[in-house]
């Protein structure tokens, strides 16, 4: 009885990536709600815009775990369609991240900080996601 090796596809480096992202959201969602609460305590932050911020950063971080989910078994399972609904869900974290920069009523130095680390950590994940997908597309463009 002979065996066969089959050729796994499947990356470390973007397994890796995608729980240093994790990670680096957990951190920024944490450091967000903090900054968040210090601003209405402190800083005259409109009544109004404090709840939509506060359910935006459990949006993102609901889609974080969406995101991590789809594109490890996209890479385990070595698919490409939870690899680009992965991709889709991180540009949409992102999108969400630049507007609490961009369209807050303040934004401290903290939060600048870690809305760029999360961004950061995003496009390294987006990347290795990238690279996977092109693997899996030569690949099976080969057989």
């Amino acid at each position: 009885m002979q065996h066969t090796r089959q050729l796994s596809l499947s990356s470390l480096p973007l397994q890796a990536s995608l729980y240093l992202s994790l990670v680096c959201a957990l951190l920024w969602a944490i450091s967000s709600y903090a900054t968040l609460f210090y601003k209405g305590l402190v800083l005259p932050y409109p009544p109004g815009a404090w709840p939509g911020e506060f359910f935006l950063i459990l949006f993102i971080i609901g889609l974080e775990f969406v995101g991590k989910q789809l594109a490890s078994r996209g890479n385990l399972l070595e698919f490409r369609g939870p690899l680009l609904f992965a991709i889709v869900t991180y540009l949409v974290q992102m999108a969400g991240v630049v507007y609490m920069l961009r369209l807050q009523p303040y934004v401290v130095r903290l939060d600048l900080y870690m809305c760029s680390i999360f961004i950061g950590a995003k496009g390294i994940a987006t990347l290795f996601i990238c690279n996977q997908l092109m693997s899996l597309s030569i690949v099976s463009q080969t057989l």
